[in-house]
């Protein structure tokens, strides 16, 4: 029971590490896009001195984009660190047998899929992380080809050549590689192959260690952009402080889950388990075979008889418990039982695609409802900015069957709390010479050449004003 509670304190806290992973880098796609940046409000730009030109809502635009996409790249980075470096690639996937190696990792095919979100100069970058010179050194496991459009081949690296080219002088290395080719795999040496034809094969070691650093290249990358943002932002010291602490966060239980997965329970205390539990389960069936009593054989007999239904129920319970122990002590894996990292990174995208959507960033790209107002107003510069309050069914019917204009919804709010009652709306009817029921527009903005209140709906809720119509019928 203490190896099954150890293993479940593990599963629960790496189901806790996720999910602050994947609510800090939301948290840093929600700062990027709502701290205000300079160009969107110019009043508070010119009290506070703060200049701007011409590009700077595109490259604020550019720049909140890129923070997006790197924020779903460091979660694809921190999910292979966790999963796909150890255990491989989605079993029964379209990769088959490809293995995880620094030249294969952005084949994954788990969604969010990383290939969609690099770019291929990004994705060389990143291959050629570890592939320094103390991977291209004699004994080195390379692969390599003797041709541009030759196979690659198994080999090793026997000589490192240093050279200058004849124009200018400038330092380079070629490599002298040893490999076994043909039927009798004889042992040849192929001198000069250019360090653009050749590979190195990294070990188990260090295909984790070019995971790890991913990690923090593609952090250090989340980073520079933000600090690039700043100075577009009104406030962005505070801006670069919330998301320091963002990645700080994110980091940590980075390595708090990484911990779990490099620290499994002890062999020898797992072995000193496995072995009491063999004793205890596979002694009870005779205990089960002893008399209760010195009483006849009659007595002996049915005990002996029924002893094989508790001790079947001892193995099935005690190595049950075991299994699942086994299971949840590493819960980034692909069993049914471990986390759904897809699912986490598929949160973190719709979650930054849904802040992307419904933040103003400065562009007349989508309407918002202080927007739509100002377009709905009669031309003067006063737009009304009250509050739309969408669950009222009453005002949804006036204003889609034509009874109310949205340029009446100032008047309609007689206290100015910002909202409209039922009361409000029928003493401003009344008062109107109209009635809830009577169906007849208003005059004034009618002559105004206002959007019909059918338009309106049309323009808000994407031509759902007959599905209004018909649930307030």
């Amino acid at each position: 029971m203490f190896r099954t509670n150890a293993a479940y304190d593990r599963f629960y806290e790496g189901k806790k590490l996720v999910g602050t992973i994947s609510n800090q880098l939301r948290q840093i796609v929600l700062n990027a896009y709502s701290f205000l940046a300079v160009h969107e409000d110019p009043e508070l730009a010119e009290n506070l001195h703060r200049n701007y030109d011409i590009n700077t809502p595109a490259q604020v635009q550019r720049l909140r984009e890129r923070i997006k996409r790197w924020v779903g790249i460091l979660y694809g980075m921190t999910r292979q660190k966790l999963r796909e470096s150890r255990v491989g690639f989605l079993p029964h996937s379209t990769l088959g047998a490809v293995r995880y190696t620094s030249q294969t990792w952005f084949f994954d095919e788990t969604r969010p899929r990383l290939i969609d979100q690099f770019t291929p100069r990004e994705i060389v970058h990143f291959s050629r992380i570890l592939a320094s010179a103390r991977h291209k050194k004699r004994g080195c496991k390379v692969k390599f080809k003797t041709s541009a459009h030759g196979d690659y081949m198994d080999g090793t690296i026997d000589r490192v050549n240093e050279r200058k080219s004849e124009v200018g002088g400038q330092q380079y290395y070629d490599y002298d590689v040893r490999a076994a080719t043909g039927p009798g795999r004889t042992v040849e040496i192929f001198p000069g192959v250019p360090v653009g034809w050749i590979h190195p094969v990294l070990s188990s070691k260090d295909t984790q260690e070019s995971a790890d650093s991913r990690v923090i290249i593609a952090s250090q990358k989340v980073m520079d952009l933000t600090q690039r943002l700043c100075a577009h932002l009104f406030f962005g010291k505070s801006f670069a402080e919330a998301v320091t602490r963002n990645m700080q966060d994110l980091l940590d239980a980075t390595s708090s889950c990484q911990r779990i997965v490099d620290t499994p329970l002890p062999f020898l205390y797992s072995h000193m388990l496995s072995l009491l539990l063999f004793v205890f389960v596979y002694s009870t069936p005779f205990m089960f075979s002893f008399p209760t009593d010195d009483g006849g054989g009659d007595e002996r007999g049915e005990c002996s008889r029924l002893g094989w239904l508790p001790s079947i129920l001892l193995v099935l319970g005690y190595y049950g418990i075991e299994q699942i122990a086994v299971l949840i002590e590493n819960p980034f894996n692909y069993e049914d039982i471990d986390h759904d990292l897809e699912a986490f990174g598929r949160r973190v995208e719709e979650e930054s695609a849904a802040i992307t959507l419904q933040t103003n960033n400065g562009s007349v790209n989508e309407l918002s409802v202080a927007s739509f107002w100002e377009l709905q107003a009669d031309g003067t510069t006063h737009a009304v900015r009250k509050q739309f309050t969408a669950g009222s069914k009453e005002l949804k019917r006036l204003i889609s069957t034509g009874q109310l204009d949205p340029s009446e919804l100032a008047k309609i709010d007689q206290d100015e709390d910002g909202e409209i009652d039922a009361e409000e709306i029928e003493s401003y009817l009344i008062a109107t010479g109209r009635s809830p029921s009577s169906g007849k527009r208003a005059a004034g903005g009618a002559e105004a050449g206002i959007v019909p209140g059918g338009d309106f709906f049309s323009a808000m809720f994407g031509g759902g004003c007959s599905d209004v119509n018909a649930s307030t019928a």
